[in-house]
């Protein structure tokens, strides 16, 4: 079945990125021909400014009023501001078969009309968090005529939240748009309780596109791309670092006599650099623990097997973390105050037992593979 994959727009995250990778290879295993729909919002190079104006600001937060001075304030019009990320924005083009960039709702109607995709699969990643995905509609469908007999199914797609961030009319349009769904699948428990109450559809619980892949698949990545080992065992993928995220680091590597290293932009007063995918992923390999406060971080943490502690990130959704951990009942390692963690600590030091997470592992794999094969048939 030749079949289009929807996401958000295929940037330099890590996570967005190994999900769209993720649900691709499991696509092909399955026997279909697919391709990502690259819907993104703004054209170059006003998209490109956008982001860079966006970074400059955070930029001059985190120098100026954080008094980070590892942070280089850089002009957006530098020819050379994106060299340091360069590596990592290769693999989207070298591992995923994508559309070219769909810039509106009718340019993503007209090239899914004209390349003849049999079914349209929604997810994963938080699609339908409004303040992540601005044309909302697109991500159910709503750009497709009413005479279209796609097939149409969302796979593990995200809220974000617990919370729908829709105005009215924009519930109304998903909703209507939903209720053309073969079936529909969420990436957290919370999603099955919105998609019930705001339109009124049935949803199933199910993984995230990562966690379909073994470790081996991932370890393969990083093989092929000769990386280099980390300078350290103590893997620290922190997106909104603070004193108190950094106290606990501290207290971790000294507790256990590891060295921290870190795994997203490495800055000093001269040079700033964005690890590669493969270097990312190089990180968990290499760890023999884990700090972080993503959500993609967790769930590496649980493929790679390593003992690991989550930060409680209200900021960039903790329905997402808690429905994870709750899945292999790792409730307990997440942290959500230094108080919180200095409590608990001796126990959150202790080593892991995975034996349990990785039968749940193989039990959740099923349920979500069963869900593909079954709503992918002709």
């Amino acid at each position: 079945m030749k079949i289009g994959i929807l996401t958000q727009p295929l940037h330099s995250n890590y996570g967005g990125v190994l999900q769209a990778f993720a649900l691709q290879q499991v696509l092909k295993r399955l026997g279909h021909e697919v391709e990502t729909l690259n819907r993104v919002y703004t054209r170059p190079p006003m998209r490109t400014y956008f982001f860079r104006f966006g970074s400059l600001l955070k930029t001059i937060y985190r120098r100026y009023i954080r008094g980070d001075k590892r942070y280089i304030v850089r002009s957006p019009f530098d020819i050379n501001y994106d060299v340091r990320r360069h590596g990592n924005l290769k693999f989207p083009s070298k591992h995923i078969a994508k559309s070219p960039n769909l810039y509106s709702s009718h340019e993503l109607a007209q090239y899914v009309k004209r390349k003849g995709f049999a079914a349209l699969v929604v997810g994963s990643d938080q699609v339908w968090r409004k303040a992540y995905s601005p044309c909302i509609s697109d991500y159910f469908g709503g750009f497709l005529d009413n005479e279209s007999h796609l097939t149409r199914i969302a796979y593990a797609a995200s809220f974000g939240s617990d919370e729908w961030e829709g105005n009215e009319i924009e519930t109304s349009v998903c909703a209507q748009c939903a209720k053309k769904f073969r079936a529909i699948s969420v990436r957290e428990n919370s999603g099955v309780i919105l998609s019930r109450a705001i339109f009124g559809v049935d949803a199933i619980h199910v993984l995230d596109p990562t966690m379909l892949l073994d470790k081996k698949d991932y370890e393969a990545l990083v093989i092929n791309h000769h990386t280099t080992p980390c300078q350290g065992d103590l893997n620290c993928y922190i997106l909104d670092q603070n004193i108190a995220v950094n106290s606990m680091i501290r207290q971790c590597a000294s507790s256990m006599g590891l060295q921290p290293f870190y795994t997203n932009e490495t800055l000093s007063e001269t040079n700033s650099y964005q690890p590669t995918v493969e270097e990312w992923i190089r990180g968990f390999m290499d760890a023999k623990f884990v700090i972080t406060d993503s959500f993609h971080a967790c769930v590496f943490s649980i493929l790679f097997q390593k003992p690991f502690i989550v930060w409680g990130n209200n900021r960039r959704g903790m329905a997402r973390f808690e429905s994870l951990l709750s899945i292999f009942g790792l409730q307990d390692r997440m942290v959500t105050s230094l108080a919180d963690f200095e409590t608990r600590k001796a126990m959150l030091l202790e080593p892991m037992d995975y034996r349990h997470t990785m039968e749940t592992l193989t039990k959740w794999r099923k349920k979500s593979m069963d869900f593909l094969i079954s709503n992918l048939q002709k």
